[in-house]
């Protein structure tokens, strides 16, 4: 069964079109406004006609034009510029999206009032802070080359230093190699990065918000204890409140197996990071190419103050056991796995507030026994009492399907993308293989999910990337993660209420709060912290690379469930 739960079948007649010079059309008959897609290496700044009255379709439209631009072969030596004499698709460098800033890069391991992020002030610096200087990955410790890795003059642009999701659980794929190889201690675990533009940048270095100074502080305190009242508030005084035009980006990444066609991927050199066996015990870093399995973006727009969420994966990504693809390239379901759980073993969720005799709650449990993956992708969770640690989970399907709206509008994204390369005698491109999952335009309360507004539909409520956020308590998020790393929407003494993002729809109107879920009420916790839905700058400097390991994995559980729990010791 197609789990296509809190959706319709396509509740409009669409036609898809294709028009010349790389730009397909989505139109829709007296419903909504056509949407078109056009192969442009320029970002936009909005959804015409606003973020609060888009139509999924125009929402989705809106994340393949951010796509297409970041994903434009870069200026050399000018970061965050599309280079307009290359075509798009073309693999010479690092893209516009891979030149912004590594998380480290703005909040450096050893920042403080005296040292700032690599550049800064820098000569030259006045209206950019030093934000083109080369990337330097300054961590609380120097961190050498691994044995058998050659130092290297300039580090990769990829620079994974998450293997984790959030600290609650790791993501493996049963198609990479499964034994050590080239350095890699553990080739099937997925890695991660998170990167911000020169917008973003640009805000922390004017404020020097690159460490947790008094007033950074002072500002985020304002901002969460203004929202606790009855009615909520927004402050009136100092908050952090980022500039229109601010991105922010996570991708997920991976080495390829035996049998895999590296072209339907966009292959790039990354830099990962290893524990050194003795006698040179210690962080260490490798380079090696990789495949790129799922972008994540969001972008805070005039229209869009929560930011406007939209994350895309590899076609290639749910795999049966037998390596065959569960989806295709625009996301239809082909091939049914044989059960109609998302997962193996069946997740049960409970929620609630722990008591003496239900001590554990909210609760995720397996029914049966963990899976034997094959080439499925799998997950392990953290060792939590919420949660079903012990072994891998294998993902079957989705917990939402993706959309028919939002199929459509990938498929006039990939109609688009071969206009523009038979136009230009472009033979393949790895773009023809990335889909747009959902993306979350605008926020709502769990009571207004909709089964006829598909706007306001579980795929769009319940946005999740199926990499990079995997176990139940992030493919159902709302509310907020319990010290015990499962979901909830009880409010609990020192964290955040149910309520997670707050918005207000004009200068004379109330301030509102609403149960957001998916990617919008994840972030939307960092919102309520007072950190303007920031987790990378919530998070402050990053100490340490997160390597393959328990180690590492285990102090990634401490320092992300104390974003969501701030009465939680830290280290």
């Amino acid at each position: 069964m197609d789990r296509q739960r809190g959706s319709n079948p396509i509740p409009r007649q669409l036609v898809l079109g294709v028009l010349g010079s790389g730009m397909a059309l989505l139109g829709a008959f007296a419903q909504a406004a056509p949407v078109s897609i056009s192969i442009s290496p320029t970002v936009p700044a909005d959804i015409p006609g606003g973020a609060p009255q888009a139509s999924l379709a125009q929402a989705a439209a809106f994340a393949w034009q951010e796509f297409i631009a970041l994903n434009w072969p870069a200026q050399a030596g000018q970061r965050d510029v599309p280079d307009t004499r290359q075509l798009f698709g073309a693999q010479t460098g690092p893209l516009v999206w891979q030149t912004y800033r590594s998380k480290v890069e703005i909040f450096p391991g050893n920042g403080n009032a005296s040292v700032g992020p690599p550049g800064y002030p820098g000569s030259g610096a006045r209206g950019n802070y030093g934000y083109n200087f080369p990337p330097t990955y300054n961590y609380a410790v120097k961190v050498e080359a691994c044995a058998g890795q050659a130092p290297v003059r300039q580090p990769a642009w990829i620079n994974l230093d998450e293997t984790t999701q959030i600290g609650l659980d790791q993501m493996f794929a049963g198609a990479s190699p499964a034994t050590p190889v080239g350095g890699n201690s553990q080739p099937q675990l997925v890695r991660f990065l998170a990167k911000a533009n020169q917008v973003q940048y640009a805000y922390v270095a004017a404020n020097q918000y690159w460490y947790a100074n008094p007033s950074l502080r002072q500002a985020a305190n304002a901002f969460n204890t203004a929202v606790k009242q009855k009615p909520p508030v927004f402050p009136s005084g100092p908050r952090v409140n980022f500039p229109n035009g601010t991105i922010e980006v996570k991708s997920a990444w991976r080495k390829l197996g035996p049998g895999e066609n590296p072209s339907r991927f966009h292959v790039q050199t990354v830099r990962f990071y290893e524990r050194q066996k003795a006698p040179n015990s210690g962080l260490c870093y490798f380079e090696d190419q990789w495949a790129m399995v799922a972008l994540h973006i969001i972008q805070k727009t005039p229209s869009a103050p929560s930011f406007i969420y939209a994350t895309f994966e590899q076609a290639d990504n749910i795999l049966l056991a037998n390596g065959r693809a569960v989806e295709d390239q625009d996301g239809t379901i082909v091939n049914r796995p044989p059960t109609a759980d998302p997962t193996t073993p069946r997740l049960n969720y409970q929620d609630g507030i722990p008591t003496p005799q239900q001590p554990n709650l909210p609760l995720v449990k397996a029914s049966g026994g963990f899976c034997k993956p094959g080439k499925q992708l799998y997950f392990q969770e953290q060792n939590k009492p919420g949660l079903p640690s012990g072994g891998p989970i294998c993902v079957n399907q989705r917990y939402e399907s993706i959309t028919p709206d939002v199929v459509q509008v990938n498929q006039a994204a990939h109609r688009a993308i071969q206009d523009y390369n038979q136009a230009r005698k472009i033979s393949n491109s790895p773009w023809l293989y990335y889909k747009l999952v959902s993306v979350q335009a605008q926020p709502f309360d769990t009571t207004q999910i909709s089964r006829t507004d598909i706007s306001h539909g579980r795929g769009v409520y319940y946005q999740a990337n199926i990499m990079v956020e995997t176990d139940y308590t992030l493919q159902q998020f709302r509310g907020r993660i319990a010290t015990n790393g499962a979901p909830t929407s009880f409010q609990a003494a020192g964290t955040p209420p149910p309520p997670n993002v707050f918005s207000q729809p004009s200068r004379t109107s109330a301030v509102q709060g609403v149960n957001m879920g998916g990617c919008m009420g994840c972030h939307g916790n960092a919102q309520v912290a007072g950190y303007d839905f920031s987790f990378i700058l919530q998070g402050g400097n990053v100490r340490l690379p997160e390597a393959a390991g328990a180690e590492s994995a285990a102090a990634a559980s401490v320092r992300y469930l104390q974003l969501f729990n701030p009465h939680i010791e830290g280290e």
